[in-house]
């Protein structure tokens, strides 16, 4: 096998940073970059995908590595066989750089982890401390240290679009089951998904399309599409700093000849209501998914916040909890799914930019921020709906702000499409330079029916 420094470099960083991966697959990875390059010397490609680095969270079985989920809990055997979702990347030539860590049982939207350390958010100098947004906080943070392409995630409430969006990157939570879900550990069965965090939409559309199962693949795309209509909610709870990076976001499609109006997100209204008056599903469904983690007399080894949030949900449950709402939740789906095609919900993804880990001292301070910090995105999952973060800005400190983009359930073709669109134009950047990105001459909003 003929030495490739430039991996060996990328692993070897990733090795120093066991904050952001929990195991570092250098084996696996040498072998199927070695054969990626010598498909491409011959001429036998097997597409976009093919050479791409990628990392897993630390929920999907890999042949041969323990799955921890980001707990001392689990019983840390090797798997015997890759995930569904790991076994098509992979014959689509993707290589494996490793796992990464993520809060504790995917059950926090900072990002922490007292197991394995929590990741610092590599936008910042060591000296800020700032946290990566969880619970997928070592896929972005692999992303942002550039250690792969794109990162494998899974969003439940938010947690592939706020760590994205804290460290200035696209997360994109796909409809549930778009993707095959058979070797993955699940938090909430009803909500999870598997989500991507990249720079380029680029490599989210590839993986999308590799991942996707066959059928859908071959599904001639619904097109061409109508010009979307954004409708803008700028929710008065935001930083001010968000707020205006929200409003010159919106400005900037008017700009390029799209539609934008100003309109409260009923949805997030309603659901923030249901969850109010009747806990969370996400809460209630975690009972049953981490309790079977936890054998009796280990509870001291759980992260004290996991714990906490657990007991809370223990404390709201009643009889008619769970049946509330899921019934709420599929007459929420069925009216949003008699909107137009072309709607586009706009808001915050985060309420706030990245917090400092000094802020998360006491359980009150922490379990505030947590709510704070997904409850922009949580309806998004609730309801199943596609939904993408992308990069609009910065504050004063530098700390980067996100835009979340989503669409009715099973409607993600479209929504990708779009954020493709909208990169082209270049509406937003991953770099931290806009000279970076030229516009297109001819703006999408023009000609987004031809696309």
């Amino acid at each position: 096998m003929t030495p490739d420094p430039h991996l060996d470099g990328l692993l070897a960083h990733a090795v120093r940073r066991p904050d952001v991966f929990i195991r570092v697959t250098a084996a696996l990875a040498r072998h199927q970059a070695a054969a990626s390059a010598a498909r491409a010397r011959e001429g036998r490609s097997l597409g976009p995908v093919d050479g791409l680095r990628v990392s897993w969270k630390d929920l999907f079985d890999i042949e041969g590595t323990a799955t921890t989920c980001g707990s001392r809990l689990t019983t840390r055997q090797p798997a015997r066989a890759d995930a569904a979702a790991v076994a098509r990347l992979a014959a689509a030539g993707a290589v494996c750089i490793g796992k990464t860590n993520l809060s504790e049982f995917a059950f926090n939207g900072l990002g922490t982890n007292p197991n394995f350390g929590t990741p610092r958010n590599p936008v910042f100098p060591r000296s800020e401390d700032r946290l990566c947004g969880g619970s997928s906080s070592g896929a972005a943070a692999a992303v942002a240290l550039g250690l792969c392409e794109l990162a494998i995630g899974t969003d439940t409430s938010g947690s592939v679009r706020v760590p994205a969006a804290l460290c200035g990157l696209l997360g994109f939570r796909a409809s549930g089951h778009r993707y095959p879900q058979a070797g993955l550990w699940t938090l909430s069965p009803t909500l999870d998904t598997i989500g991507l965090i990249s720079g380029q939409m680029a490599w989210i559309r590839a993986v999308d399309e590799a991942l996707t199962d066959i059928a859908d693949r071959d599904e001639p795309c619904r097109g061409p599409y109508e010009a979307p209509q954004f409708l803008l909610d700028v929710d008065p709870h935001l930083e001010p700093a968000v707020s205006a990076a929200l409003v010159r976001f919106a400005g900037a499609l008017r700009d390029a000849g799209y539609r934008v109006e100003h309109a409260p997100h009923a949805h997030l209204a309603a659901v923030q209501t249901l969850f109010d008056k009747h806990g969370t599903l996400v809460g209630y469904e975690a009972l049953d998914s981490i309790g079977h983690q936890v054998a009796r007399g280990q509870t001291a080894l759980l992260d004290s916040r996991v714990g906490e949030r657990l007991h809370e949900a223990q404390r709201r449950l009643t009889p008619t909890a769970l049946e509330t709402l899921h019934a709420e939740r599929l007459s929420l789906m069925h009216r949003q799914a008699q909107l137009s095609e072309n709607v586009v919900f706009l808001a915050a993804t985060t309420p706030m930019p990245a917090p400092r880990m000094g802020e998360l001292a006491s359980a009150r301070h922490f379990h505030a921020h947590n709510r704070r910090i997904l409850s922009l995105t949580m309806p998004a999952s609730f309801l199943d709906m596609p939904a993408i973060s992308v990069p609009i800005g910065r504050d004063e400190e530098g700390a980067p702000i996100g835009a979340q983009m989503s669409v009715p359930q099973g409607r993600d073709r479209f929504l990708l499409h779009l954020a493709a669109s909208l990169e082209n134009d270049g509406l937003f950047t991953v770099s931290s330079s806009p000279d970076d990105h030229t516009a297109s001459q001819t703006p999408s909003a023009q000609c987004f029916a031809r696309l």
